[in-house]
């Protein structure tokens, strides 16, 4: 399960204007030690405020078409690049789909020929949606079919706490679970 927490306006909705990866942007993150997300619901306060940072760093929106990969994924139009791995991604006003993933040095390909949603737009406290992808795992000249389930729900808005005293209101929290089968040959891994 991976817990995403989003600030927000005065609005308490992720839209395509303001919130989708488009082309020509930094996204910058911070690498922290784990911490419980807290519970879920209306009006909750996530006191994140001893939290430990532990390495800030930057990832790069670059328009797929001319990533070094593109030959590998025609169907996507946004790359996001993070520790030099590339995410592929088809964006659209209504969602972000991710249709593939390149390890930093090409070892390890993953090419969704029914990608996930990773976001639907608008997206609001109490929406979720669920599906499956399939596609296949390419590392050391063997590849793998993979079949999996996803489910995306905005479970919680309030308001968030971060370790340098700021607070931010109207945040919306957006959990994604994932998991999935990769099999190769005779053997089946549950992931």
């Amino acid at each position: 399960t991976v817990i995403i927490l989003s600030g927000l306006n005065a609005q308490i909705s992720l839209t395509y204007k303001q919130h989708a990866l488009t082309p020509d942007q930094s996204n910058p993150m911070i690498i922290t030690e784990f911490q419980e997300p807290g519970n879920g619901g209306m009006n909750q306060k996530w006191d994140f405020g001893s939290l430990k940072f532990l390495k800030d760093f930057e990832g790069n929106v670059e328009d797929a078409v001319y990533s070094d990969y593109s030959t590998h994924f025609p169907n996507s139009n946004v790359e996001l690049i993070e520790f030099k791995n590339r995410f592929y991604f088809n964006l659209s006003e209504t969602k972000l789909e991710q249709t593939g993933y390149a390890s930093q040095n090409g070892s390890v390909i993953i090419k969704y020929d029914h990608p996930f949603v990773k976001m639907k737009y608008p997206f609001t406290y109490g929406d979720a949606y669920n599906g499956k992808f399939s596609g296949t795992y390419e590392v050391s000249n063997r590849v793998a079919k993979i079949d999996g389930d996803y489910t995306v729900e905005s479970d919680g808005y309030g308001k968030l706490v971060l370790p340098n005293g700021q607070v931010i209101r109207n945040t919306l929290r957006v959990k994604e679970t994932k998991t999935y089968d990769r099999v190769y040959e005779n053997r089946t891994d549950r992931i």
